[in-house]
């Protein structure tokens, strides 16, 4: 069964506020924390490395250093940044721990795991446009404050 959720929006906006080291240390402690707090099975550190490396695409990609945040001009970095984490981190990396651990699951879900990032790629692109967008004037008070 494949859960869904939102909490891809607080971390990307902590990247867009925050930049990359905050964005590192969130992912970090909230594997970590997730993982104490609702263990599934034992904690593996590669899902922390991925979470580490979603946190370092994000903050790189969407913090913006001329202290102006503009939902317009974050399209394409969230088309790209969404785009590397879904290949890269969810497909690839997470799917190679995966296949560390389990190896008959992952051979039986990665077809589904693909149609899965290619339907989130435009919903998560267009939550995180629509969320900036309406939050662009606090955004901008709280990093020129």
């Amino acid at each position: 069964m494949a859960k869904f959720s939102f909490s891809f929006v607080p971390v990307i906006l902590c990247a867009i506020i925050l930049g990359t080291k905050y964005t590192i240390l969130l992912e970090v402690l909230s594997d970590i924390l997730g993982w104490l707090l609702f263990p599934r099975g034992v904690f593996f550190v590669g899902f922390t490395i991925s979470a580490m490396l979603i946190g370092f695409i994000y903050g790189e990609m969407l913090y913006s250093c001329d202290n102006i945040i503009s939902a317009k001009r974050l399209l394409p970095r969230f088309i790209i940044s969404i785009s590397l984490v879904a290949i890269f981190i969810s497909l690839g990396l997470n799917t190679f721990w995966l296949f560390c651990i389990a190896k008959n699951v992952v051979r039986l879900e990665f077809p589904l795991k693909i149609i899965r990032q290619i339907l989130l790629i435009p919903f998560k692109v267009i939550t995180m446009y629509y969320t900036v967008k309406f939050l662009e004037n606090k955004l901008n008070n709280i990093i020129n404050e």
